[in-house]
């Protein structure tokens, strides 16, 4: 289950205070099943509930909620925003707190076999790009027809 890697990953870019301190993030899955179809196809589906706990928060949840948020939009498509995701906080004093966030997430594996040969593919959406303002996108196509450059380059 690379996924909850991934959000772990996404955290720590995403929040200093994680950056400098990794051991307050604890990551792990409370619960999971495996949906599959019976026969040669080894391609499988992961149905989990993973758990991320900050220790000892000092700052506002708002600074880690929403780059969870950002990660759900983009990793977990189509998700239930009323089931997604769920939380608890253990109040340790005026300025600290443990969050106990819990997701349910999902995760694809495409399982391809080949003469000689296993693939195992774990379908992940890659974390969204952040542009400053300004930024100017340019899309090179080459196909059989030719290519194309969205925006045309003008001299």
């Amino acid at each position: 289950m690379k996924k909850l890697s991934n959000l772990r990953e996404h955290l720590i870019k995403q929040v200093p205070e994680l950056a400098t301190n990794p051991d307050q993030l604890l990551t792990y899955i409370e619960t999971g099943k495996i949906a599959f179809s019976p026969g040669n196809n080894l391609s499988h589906r992961y149905s989990f509930q993973a758990v991320v706990v900050i220790t000892d928060w000092r700052k506002e949840a708002d600074s880690i909620f929403i780059p969870i948020l950002e990660w759900l939009a983009v990793v977990e498509p189509g998700f239930n925003p009323d089931e997604a995701l769920s939380f608890e906080a253990d109040i340790l004093s005026l300025e600290a707190i443990d969050i106990i966030i819990k997701l349910n997430l999902t995760e694809r594996v495409i399982v391809k076999d080949t003469e000689a040969v296993r693939t195992i593919q774990h379908v992940i959406p890659p974390t969204p790009l952040r542009f400053e303002q300004g930024t100017t996108l340019q899309f090179i196509v080459d196909g059989p027809l030719g290519s194309a450059e969205l925006p045309e380059q003008t001299e």
